[in-house]
């Protein structure tokens, strides 16, 4: 099986690391059959970990006063733009 992921991936695996993955593979394997005993069937699925609801803030329209204060330090401008030259 290691062979095979380590293919499809398109990566090499010395023969020590493909001992380790195996070991690594039989462990989660043996964990994913603990994980079948639970009885978990008066267990309510959890839609978010966190049970707090988000605030929700008004939208409050406010005028720029930023992008005149930056404007203002532009070597050149266009209209309301910063005028640059051009790369290509």
């Amino acid at each position: 099986m290691i062979e095979k992921i380590a293919q499809l991936a398109s990566i090499k695996l010395k023969k020590e690391e493909k001992g380790k993955l195996e070991k690594d593979f039989t462990d989660i394997k043996k964990f994913i059959e603990v994980l079948k005993e639970i009885n978990i069937h008066n267990v309510q699925p959890t839609i978010h970990p966190f049970l707090k609801t988000t605030k929700e803030k008004e939208d409050k329209i406010k005028e720029d006063t930023t992008s005149g204060k930056i404007i203002k330090n532009a070597p050149e401008i266009q209209k309301k733009y910063f005028k640059i030259e051009k790369i290509l």
